[in-house]
């Protein structure tokens, strides 16, 4: 008995700063039980702070004592706030901000639900849930509500004052695409609608989210595959990605990813003392949150496509980019292999490729490019110039397409018509009804209990999915090989005049050399 005592007195707690070197040792590539070992405590309270990554950073960066032991506990009612918090979240999509009455009345009726008889959502305790969500309950401009049923013109009138106050660098728009990044040959038949979120296919898709501003600028975008440690990642953590890489099963967006992207995203902005608008579709997964820096503004759910950036050109572009890079990886494989077929070239491509031409892809988007699908859709550096007491009409905009056809070289685009019968448009719209999130919102008609418990699946299968073998040993590159192939390249260059060519070749090896001489490791790779 004295024994057992002993060792529940010991048991440790992590702090707020050990929680936080968990989270960095997780997104480093080592798996819960490895972090565990680390920090000399279970995996479940590892996997605990993996579910809260959210609440740690923002308190971690609020200037919280990092030697705290437990952060600020919800109170004895945690289930109870979540539960309310996400009820919170789907009202808002479904009809618009509820009002603290309302929130009241819905947690009241769930406590009875779950047998918490003492609890009476007073006054005090809803101040308390609004201060710890962050929920403001006043009307905003970007409120889903109050354009949730405006016509085309409508939205135009609004987003002239919208936009009042803000450059163009400082406008910006998001939106989310799925990708089939291996063989799309056998995908060609996929039905408009069809969500694809299990079965044949499933491995071979993930998410892309995109975020752009007027002016061109491009933020880096978010990746969302089916495992936090993909086989073919090896030694390579998350952070050391060209993109930022989170994972589900179901490789989808979700509303605690869109919620910790927009947080890490009005982090960002505050650290750079800019004051941003970001214009997003209205969609269930995206969630209407007070932020510092960043407003939030929807684009009315029943408005044609017109109003999206993304859907004038620049998603398009990119998939088109990412396709012309598959293409080319076939090709190149093929003269290596004269006897591989290209399906089975398509087969084997890995998400670490993948990742590496969806970066490629993007940064290849020229400013202009972007610009000019703000501009087809009125988003211009001239309507936020106009005074908000100025009539301004908006003039009908000629849209053009997007054509990059003759970028794309002609190997490329015979070989998309040999394997996959189609021509490179059609094979960038193989994707475009692919599901990137669950439209199906929760059932709240349900017990609460119930509620819970799909919630706590949704949660595992977000965060604990991360126990796959790694490959036990990567191949390492020693800094003579890549010195060797750096010679071989400008040879290579040299032989056939291509000065292009060789000024890219001459630019790596300056950043080779830069690197070589920062690097403190072992030489490898």
């Amino acid at each position: 008995m004295d024994t057992e005592c002993t060792m529940s007195s010991k048991r440790k707690f992590l702090t707020l700063e050990e929680r936080v070197k968990c989270l960095k040792l997780f997104e480093s590539g080592k798996s819960s039980r490895v972090i565990a070992s680390e920090l000399h405590v279970g995996r479940t309270q590892v996997l605990n702070v993996l579910k809260r990554k959210r609440e740690i950073m923002e308190e971690f960066e609020s200037n919280g004592d990092p030697g705290w032991k437990r952060l600020k506990r919800d109170t004895e009612y945690t289930e109870l706030n979540t539960l309310v918090y996400k009820w919170f979240i789907g009202a808002d999509v479904r009809f618009g901000r509820p009002t603290g009455a309302m929130i009241q009345d819905k947690a009241k009726m769930f406590a009875i639900e779950l047998g918490l008889k003492e609890f009476k959502g007073s006054n005090g305790w809803l101040g308390s849930f609004l201060k710890r969500n962050h929920i403001v309950l006043k009307t905003k401009s970007g409120n889903r509500g109050e354009i949730k049923n405006a016509t085309d013109t409508q939205w135009e009138e609004t987003i002239t004052t919208v936009c009042q106050g803000y450059e163009s660098k400082d406008i910006f728009t998001m939106d989310e695409i799925g990708l089939f990044y291996k063989n799309s040959t056998s995908v060609t038949g996929f039905k408009k609608g069809d969500a694809c979120s299990d079965g044949e296919h499933s491995t071979e898709r993930m998410t892309i989210a995109v975020c752009a501003s007027m002016a061109g600028e491009k933020l880096t975008p978010l990746v969302i595959g089916k495992s936090p440690k993909p086989l073919y990642f090896g030694s390579i953590s998350a952070d050391q990605l060209p993109v930022r890489f989170e994972a589900n099963r179901k490789a989808w967006m979700t509303n605690s990813l869109m919620e910790d992207w927009l947080r890490t995203l009005d982090r960002e902005m505050g650290s750079q003392n800019r004051k941003i608008l970001l214009l997003l579709d209205n969609a269930p997964i995206h969630p209407n949150i007070e932020l510092t820096n960043v407003k939030l503004q929807f684009f009315p759910s029943n408005t044609t496509s017109g109003v999206q950036p993304m859907d004038s050109g620049i998603i398009q572009t990119l998939k088109l980019n990412y396709r012309r890079r598959q293409l080319q990886h076939v090709l190149e494989e093929m003269e290596k292999q004269p006897s591989k077929p290209g399906i089975e070239i398509l087969r084997d491509i890995t998400i670490l490729e993948a990742i590496s031409w969806i970066s490629a892809a993007w940064c290849e988007i020229k400013e202009n490019t972007i610009v000019e699908c703000f501009r087809q859709c009125n988003l211009t550096a001239e309507l936020i110039s106009v005074s908000v007491k100025t009539e301004h009409v908006l003039c009908p905009v000629v849209k053009t397409e997007v054509d990059h056809e003759d970028e794309i070289p002609f190997n490329c685009l015979w070989l998309s018509r040999d394997m996959f019968d189609l021509d490179v448009h059609d094979l960038v719209k193989v994707d475009d009804n692919l599901a990137t999130c669950d439209d199906g919102m929760i059932d709240w008609d349900r017990p609460a209990p119930d509620i819970i418990e799909e919630l706590k699946a949704t949660e595992q299968d977000t965060a604990c999915d991360d126990e796959r073998d790694l490959p036990s040993s990567s191949q390492s590159i020693s800094i003579s090989e890549v010195t060797e192939c750096i010679k071989k390249l400008k040879n290579f260059a040299l032989a056939k005049n291509n000065k292009l060519m060789l000024d890219k070749i001459v630019g790596f090896q300056d950043a080779f050399v830069q690197f070589n001489n920062n690097d403190d490791s072992d030489k490898k790779f």
